[in-house]
């Protein structure tokens, strides 16, 4: 009997193909605790709750039919079904209260099966990080933030670039969001919050609980930090922060290094900041960055795209240019058509898996720990299949490589063959629920009761929905 792999991933709309990756790990367990529900109504639809500022739970349906006649994911459910215990029949949504406005840009599930979703809000002509709680079930956690929504109103409300667009856990279970506050006195800055595990602002951390970076100082809005698109949290406390300066012909990757207190590390590259040019030349600086990963060394990997190629570099903890990997530290990949890498993870032979498109189809493209193509995996290292944008990698207990794309899920063995096994011929479509607004995505596996939870909007409002896998 097939085994049923349930993954976490998140989706956010008009995002398509751009949207950092994050990888993390927790378990499903179904002895989570109590689910928490407004009002003692759980699994049914509800009006709003304006009196506190936070809709409580409003589930959607995909109009699939009464959720408790349906298949479960363990008894009849097949890969791309949405999960009807979860929400209502699938899907479910927060609104951030009246004349608010939410979307969910990355999400987290943490040890005890609890979901975290992760972007921008506004209320009352505020905008700010906004964090959702999610019981396994779906149900709003009442007792995380303020009735289930952590809001940090950092600026009035200013045009776009707002909003947690990575989020991590730490090992001791406090949650740390990364983003940006959108354009502001002709400066794009870097703000990286920590919240306690209940939802409450770490003051330990920056400045009562939020660190802002800089990046220059008077800079142009296309010369500074564009965006963040990737977090690590290192045991020691440090966070590494992976994000793009500038953008078109002048962009390049850049990764930053925060103490455990908020301040950069200044023994991490320049006073805690590292710039690569990933150009093909110094005259172009076209490196666009989508994601971060640690190996188990402690060395950093970055990727995105390079004059339309998928790219790569490799950083020492110190923060230089790793010269064992690729040319000086970095990689070009020249694969015959426009390419991008939209994610990173690391099998446990230490080869590096990428995965994003080649022209039109996704696209896994592995290397080894030195940079070069793996010709023992697919054609030349390389996997193409399916259409749309690759979300992320999961490296499964027996090796295989789960893949979740903004439109479908794939399975392939180590070599790079596809699972035939898994949906149809490897690959799996997801069913979409009612009047949820979906995009690009980013990728969290547990090793329990493993589901694919995507993420975004709906109507103003953060929302989820949960497949069987």
């Amino acid at each position: 009997m097939l085994s049923r792999f349930r993954l976490v991933l998140l989706l956010a709309p008009a995002m398509l193909g751009v949207g950092g990756l994050f990888f993390a790990c927790g378990g499903g367990s179904s002895d989570a605790g109590p689910e928490t529900c407004d009002g003692g109504v759980c699994g049914e639809a509800v009006s709003p709750d304006t009196s506190q500022g936070v809709d409580v739970l409003n589930p959607v349906s995909d109009g699939g039919g009464d959720a408790a006649t349906r298949a479960t994911c363990e008894d009849g459910g097949f890969p791309g079904m949405l999960d009807p215990t979860f929400g209502d029949g699938g899907g479910t949504y927060v609104d951030p209260g009246p004349d608010g406005y939410g979307i969910a840009y990355d999400v987290i599930v943490q040890p005890d099966g609890r979901t975290v979703l992760a972007g921008s809000v506004r209320r009352s002509k505020e905008n700010g990080f906004g964090l959702a709680r999610l019981s396994a079930t779906g149900a709003l956690d009442t007792g995380f933030g303020d009735g289930g929504l952590a809001f940090t109103p950092l600026l009035p409300f200013l045009a776009g670039g707002g909003g947690v667009k990575a989020v991590t856990l730490t090992a001791d279970g406090r949650i740390l969001a990364g983003g940006t506050l959108g354009l502001t006195s002709l400066n794009w800055d870097l703000v990286i919050a920590r919240y306690a595990p209940d939802g409450a602002l770490d003051r330990a951390f920056g400045d009562g609980g939020v660190a802002g970076v800089t990046f220059e100082p008077g800079a142009g809005p296309f010369e500074s930090v564009l965006g963040v698109y990737g977090l690590a949290a290192l045991p020691t406390g440090h966070v590494v922060v992976a994000a793009q300066r500038g953008m078109n012909a002048t962009a390049d990757f850049v990764v930053l290094k925060l103490d455990p207190s908020g301040s950069l590390d200044t023994t991490f590259g320049a006073n805690g900041r590292v710039t690569v040019d990933i150009g093909a030349s110094s005259a172009d600086h076209a490196g666009h960055s989508h994601a971060l990963a640690l190996q188990s060394d402690g060395k950093m990997l970055m990727v995105g795209e390079s004059n339309g190629n998928m790219a790569a570099i490799r950083l020492e903890a110190d923060g230089s240019l790793d010269p064992s990997f690729g040319a000086g530290g970095k990689v070009v990949l020249a694969l015959g058509a426009s390419s991008v890498a939209e994610t990173v993870t690391v099998d446990g032979a230490g080869r590096i898996v990428l995965g994003g498109r080649i022209g039109d189809q996704l696209a896994l493209v592995r290397l080894t720990s030195s940079g070069a193509l793996d010709s023992t995996f697919g054609l030349g290292g390389v996997v193409r299949f399916g259409r749309g944008a690759v979300a992320g990698i999961w490296i499964q207990p027996d090796g295989k490589y789960l893949v979740a794309g903004s439109i479908s899920f794939a399975r392939f063995h180590p070599n790079g063959a596809p699972d035939l096994g898994f949906g149809a011929g490897g690959e799996a479509d997801a069913s979409w629920p009612a009047e949820i607004s979906l995009g690009s995505t980013s990728l969290s596996a547990t090793a329990g009761r493993q589901r694919a939870t995507r993420g975004g909007g709906r109507k103003g409002a953060m929302a989820a929905a949960r497949y069987c896998l």
